[in-house]
């Protein structure tokens, strides 16, 4: 089951997810295999391109030059006390990076000289001054300590002085907060901030804990909207959620999604991602799940599972339906390929014409899934999202 999730999951969740548009939008004429397999070619094609705008784009560029996270490979010489599970053997312990372990040289001495090798992650120097002066100004342990973000006691204009290298702070109804882009900028080019916040009083567990149910915050560089978000969450007096939605601008990114539950053990979910200049290249999932027990407080996660889910995956004129009776799935002791594929149901169609079905397949003592076209034919779906990982991992290299 491991190499099924492993291959399978990841082939369903991109073939499905990423499924596009492909050369027949224009009508509804019947497809042949050929140029099944060319529309679903399209989507990755087209969702690869999505993926490197976003990488490109305006949001992502700002945040890998503002913050330019990294991780930097240091190394530490330090005194190391011989006790414990190294007593008796006093002596040198460099730290070997490539075995991840301590090379032993034997000595004199109650201390060892050693040498230690770690990652540390690192951001920009002025990223991380704005921060640490940002902390002087607010007591942001505060909110740990009180379980509870206090909107009113934040609410100000923050604004970093360049010359004094501190934060002023002044009187203002939201939470605003002005800043360079960069240490070299002359002006304070960008805002962020939080324009709306409530919350409600919650009993998890025996503790009093304060749910946000209503948040919008915002970033903008040079007057144009990089970013913003609107949050919506209703729960029952134990926290549970019963309804959240979600709207979020990512620049050139929108993204959609709700939560409702239904029933005490149903819940329906539902996102929408699309191109902001490109609404043809769009993506909607929806999803119901069946729990095994009802769900009145966070105790009942505990051994909580899926019975049955159900979804839709849409893009352009491309879908999936699923389903996945994951409650016999569970009690099945070591299910054979044949028991996988009468338990779960996905089917692919084109203009809501079947174009194939999704099954798997056991190659070499590993599962696949394979995609069953509408004349009989088969192929690894790998030959689609192979490519499409590789290249998705180049775009995001550094």
């Amino acid at each position: 089951m491991k190499t099924l999730f492993l291959h399978g999951t990841t082939t369903l969740l991109t073939l499905s997810m990423l499924a596009g548009c492909g050369s027949k939008d224009e009508d509804h004429s019947p497809t042949t295999v050929a140029e099944d397999k060319e529309n679903i070619q399209a989507s990755f094609d087209r969702t690869k391109s999505l993926i490197q705008k976003f990488r490109d784009g305006t949001l992502y560029k700002f945040a890998e030059e503002f913050i330019d996270y990294r991780e930097e490979y240091k190394e530490e010489e330090y005194y190391h006390y011989v006790g414990n599970y190294y007593y008796g053997r006093r002596g040198d312990y460099t730290y070997n990076s490539q075995t991840g372990k301590y090379d032993y040289t034997p000595g004199q001495g109650d201390y060892d000289r050693s040498s230690y090798g770690y990652y540390d992650d690192v951001i920009s120097e002025f990223a991380t001054l704005l921060g640490e002066k940002l902390d002087d100004k607010v007591d942001f342990d505060a909110i740990e300590e009180n379980k509870r973000f206090d909107f009113a006691s934040y609410a100000g204009k923050y604004t970093w002085s360049k010359s004094k290298e501190v934060w002023d702070r002044t009187s203002h109804t939201s939470i605003a907060v002005y800043f360079p882009s960069s240490e070299a900028a002359a002006a304070n080019d960008c805002e962020a901030g939080i324009t709306a916040y409530t919350d409600v009083r919650c009993d998890i567990e025996g503790k009093t804990v304060y749910l946000p149910t209503k948040a919008s915050a915002y970033f903008s560089k040079g007057g144009a909207t990089l970013a913003s978000a609107d949050v919506t969450a209703d729960y029952t007096g134990r926290g549970i959620p019963k309804t959240a939605t979600a709207n979020v601008y990512a620049k050139p990114v929108k993204l959609n999604a709700s939560l409702s539950q239904e029933t005490a053990s149903k819940y329906k979910a539902s996102v929408a991602i699309a191109d902001e200049d490109d609404d043809n290249n769009n993506l909607s999932i929806t999803a119901e799940a069946v729990l095994s027990n009802a769900i009145d407080s966070y105790t009942d996660f505990d051994d909580c599972q899926i019975n049955n889910l159900h979804f839709t995956v849409t893009q352009s004129a491309l879908a999936i339906k699923g389903s996945i009776d994951l409650k016999t799935l569970n009690n099945t002791n070591n299910p054979s390929t044949e028991d996988i594929n009468k338990l779960i149901n996905f089917e692919v169609s084109y203009n809501n014409q079947k174009t194939g079905t999704l099954q798997v397949e056991e190659v070499g003592g590993d599962r696949y899934l394979f995609i069953y076209y509408k004349d009989g034919t088969k192929e690894n779906t790998s030959i689609y999202y192979d490519g499409f990982v590789k290249d998705v991992e180049h775009i995001f290299k550094k």
